[in-house]
């Protein structure tokens, strides 16, 4: 990280609901107060944000004559029928935009997408403190109010780079607005007040050169679970991985923002490539694979225990490389099955298999992008 980024960085809420808009335009709020990388390049918006029940499509806020931003109503929009709604924040240098990918993916899940502009280069706190940002974010909470149905228990804030930085900061000091955070290569964690404890899920770039990981989400979420936050982390690396990342997150958001299992996989995003499946009984055993996009499942299930109470079974991937442990995705007693999602990198694997006093299988499967399947029980 450069020393002027570095320093930068240092340096660093209904129509709906009526208390919710009471709060959005409380004086408390206001005084305290990426686009996707893998992505195609975002379509123009169709039309201005007028008076009158909208159509799906993309719309101008014209809030703001230089720096505005983007409201997309998705494909199944009903007028009158409460929705989910991500508020999307992008990265340094950006404006609100909503990508291709980000669109599609809203019209799967079902959420509208508010995506301001920020009033700078980037977001007012990174410049030093809360202020303008706020009051645009609000005003263009309001306006998407008064023009959409919005589920008050399902908004979530969202953002990549300085966006990541501005929505983990700003949704910890409102966590009782936003009920769910997505923030994707954050270099900044400074709230301002802490309300609520919203679930947060946090990717990141391993090799991330202008957010050294090492430097922030991997110092980030250890705090954040000793507050007692539900963080979800996975650290990924590659357009592949990076996109995966992305839409395990915002299918989360977009389900449920009271619900955080990673256990729930995505509907239609990806066709599933095996890559190796094995089983046993009350025995250990390695295993290698490679994974061509650092971004895996692993469907586990174990049965037939015996003596009872006494079956266990730990999954753990290692590097190829270095043997090193990389996640313990499985650590269970006794008799079930479950899926879990891995993010990690390129490369060959080692998997290691603990078992006791039960029969168990495990198949490792990796997504094939630009294919969809139905939503199925693994």
């Amino acid at each position: 990280m450069s020393g002027t980024r570095r320093s930068v960085l240092a340096s660093a809420g209904a129509m709906c609901s009526l208390l919710f808009f009471l709060f959005l335009a409380s004086s408390a709020f206001l005084a305290s107060s990426a686009r996707v990388s893998a992505g195609q390049d975002p379509e123009p918006a169709q039309k201005a944000a007028a008076a009158g029940p909208l159509v799906p499509g993309r719309y101008e806020l014209k809030l703001d004559r230089s720096r505005d931003g983007m409201l997309y109503v998705p494909a199944g929009y009903k007028a009158g029928v409460a929705m989910p709604l991500i508020v999307w924040l992008h990265g340094a240098g950006g404006s609100g935009q909503v990508s291709a990918n980000l669109a599609s993916m809203a019209d799967e899940f079902g959420y509208l997408v508010l995506a301001p502009d920020s009033r700078e280069w980037t977001w007012d706190a990174i410049l030093g403190q809360f202020g303008p940002d706020v009051e645009f974010i609000r005003a263009a909470l309001e306006s998407t109010f008064k023009r959409c149905r919005v589920d008050p228990r399902r908004i979530a804030l969202a953002g990549f780079s300085d966006g990541a930085s501005y929505a983990l900061s700003l949704g910890i000091s409102y966590g009782d607005v936003f009920r769910h955070v997505y923030a994707g290569s954050p270099g900044v964690m400074q709230p301002i007040e802490v309300n609520g404890k919203p679930p947060i899920f946090i990717s990141h770039g391993l090799q991330d050169q202008t957010m050294p990981i090492d430097e922030t989400s991997r110092k980030f979420v250890p705090r954040l679970k000793a507050l007692g936050y539900d963080v979800t982390y996975r650290g990924g690396q590659g357009q592949i991985a990076v996109l995966f990342l992305l839409v395990s997150a915002v299918s989360l958001l977009a389900v449920g923002c009271e619900s955080t299992a990673v256990s729930q996989p995505p509907t239609r995003i990806v066709a599933w490539k095996r890559l190796g499946s094995w089983s046993g009984r009350a025995n250990m055993q390695t295993e290698t694979f490679m994974s061509d996009t650092g971004s895996f499942r692993v469907h586990w299930e174990t049965r037939n225990e015996s003596p009872a109470g006494r079956g266990t079974l730990k999954v753990a991937f290692r590097s190829g490389d270095s043997g090193r442990v990389i996640i313990d995705a499985v650590d269970r007693r006794g008799v079930g099955s479950d899926t879990t999602y891995v993010s990690d990198q390129v490369r060959w694997y080692y998997l290691t298999i603990d078992a006791a006093n039960m029969e168990w299988s495990v198949t490792v499967e990796e997504p094939v992008l630009g294919h969809t399947v139905p939503r199925s029980n693994p």
